[in-house]
């Protein structure tokens, strides 16, 4: 999300414009929630509108997610 925030900024914010809020907080976090992206998300790709993805589910696999995810999964300090 930064990126693109970042991007519109550079693009179309006027010379003295401002961005607010002007201050943010990025949070990154490991987590397991292994049973979850089985079901979930290998699911989705095995039938994208009726039709096979599969093959593009790996992408799912070497991309960060931005996720809410719960407590219980969180496994880094």
């Amino acid at each position: 999300m930064l990126q693109t925030v970042l991007f519109a900024r550079d693009k179309w914010l006027k010379r003295d414009g401002l961005i607010l809020p002007d201050k943010y907080r990025m949070v990154v976090a490991g987590c397991a929630d292994t049973f979850r992206l089985k079901t979930e998300k290998e699911a989705f790709w095995k039938n994208v509108y009726g039709i096979d993805m599969s093959c593009l589910g790996y992408n799912f696999y070497v991309e960060p997610l931005v996720e809410n995810i719960p407590r219980h999964t969180v496994i880094t300090d």
